[in-house]
């Protein structure tokens, strides 16, 4: 019975090794999405992700982030701030080392409150 104990914990290790690991016992990284995916321009969103342990555990670790659409967005890769720039869709991604979260993709509108003249008109 030691011995079938013994062994299945072995093999648990041995799979466990496999995951990728980004330094610091890191194998994932979890984006937590925003109420909305929709960015306004002119207003600017913080991101957030953490880094996770092969238990599910959050792990302190610098995350930065990217995209590849920057027509669209513009992105602090360290603070995780995005803005829009331009109306359309943008992707963006968390990273740390060689690990790299879900694609997140946002849909970038135009701010419909704002005036442009700033006179109110009187009915």
């Amino acid at each position: 019975m030691t011995r079938i104990v013994l062994s299945l914990a072995i093999v648990t290790l041995a799979a466990c090794s496999s995951l990728p690991d980004a330094g610091g016992g890191i194998v994932a990284l979890e984006i937590i999405p925003p109420d909305t995916l929709t960015v306004t321009i002119g207003r600017p969103l913080t991101l957030h992700a953490r880094a996770l342990d092969i238990h599910g555990d959050s792990v302190a670790a610098q995350i930065f982030w990217r995209t590849p659409d920057t027509t669209f967005v513009a992105l602090d890769s360290v603070l995780g701030i995005l803005a829009g720039k331009s109306v359309g869709s943008a992707r963006v991604q968390a990273r740390v080392g060689t690990l790299s979260s879900d694609i997140l993709t946002f849909t970038v509108r135009a701010d419909t409150t704002a005036t442009t003249t700033g006179i109110r008109e009187h009915w």
